[in-house]
């Protein structure tokens, strides 16, 4: 569901982990845990309003900062709307931490797939890739910049005609539109070193380039 997930939930002092039957903000009743990381746990929750299942992300243990990064993800993933990008719902709060919500995705991540087969045909590369682009360009024409694309953040469904894909985790989203950079100090970069463009290591401005060079190198590792 999010890059971030894969450990246990832990309690930092600040957010409990929730158990099955547990209801937030009067309309989200968990139904199981599905993984936990560096900004908080994730579960599968149904949508009580709207009788369907959805992800619900909490950001545990929180700072200001990472309060308003989070605030920021959210703000950056609505915008973008297309098959090929995993859905962002509804933000709110319970018991102070808050949560956003997110579309349920069935399927493997492109790491394990990786892992699996060490490297994937032509044909399958072609599907995947163009999937992974199509999903880049909406985000860049609403004006949005992943800047963190790699294999774990992009999904293969279950059971999806020719195995179509998602590319998911907006969290080191920037706007185009401002430039303004995703609350780093001066210096700091953000992304995982082995996928990031040139300019994004020497921590200067992005644009829709920086996704292009992410994606030329996830394509290079998928053949």
């Amino acid at each position: 569901i999010a890059s971030d997930v894969g450990t246990s939930p832990t309690d930092g002092g600040v957010a409990q982990p929730l158990v099955p039957g547990a209801r937030l903000a009067d309309r989200y009743e968990v139904r199981a845990f599905l993984g936990a990381g560096a900004m908080g746990d994730v579960y599968r929750v149904l949508d009580t309003h709207l009788d369907e299942e959805v992800a619900l992300k909490r950001l545990t243990g929180a700072t200001q900062r990472s309060i308003d990064r989070f605030l920021r993800e959210v703000k950056l993933s609505r915008r973008v709307t297309h098959r090929n990008v995993g859905r962002t719902y509804d933000l709110g709060t319970h018991g102070g931490v808050p949560f956003l919500t997110m579309e349920i995705i069935e399927g493997r991540a492109l790491e394990e797939v990786l892992e699996e087969k060490g490297r994937l045909s032509e044909s399958e590369t072609r599907r995947i890739g163009g999937d992974v682009c199509r999903g880049l360009a909406a985000a860049h024409d609403a004006g949005v910049i992943h800047r963190d694309l790699k294999p774990s953040n992009v999904l293969r469904l279950d059971g999806a005609r020719d195995g179509f894909v998602k590319v998911i985790d907006f969290g080191l989203s920037k706007d185009i539109a401002t430039q303004q950079k995703t609350l780093t100090g001066p210096g700091e970069t953000l992304g995982t070193p082995s996928y990031m463009a040139p300019e994004q290591v020497l921590a200067e401005e992005v644009d829709a380039r920086t996704d292009v060079y992410g994606a030329g190198v996830l394509f290079y590792e998928m053949v």
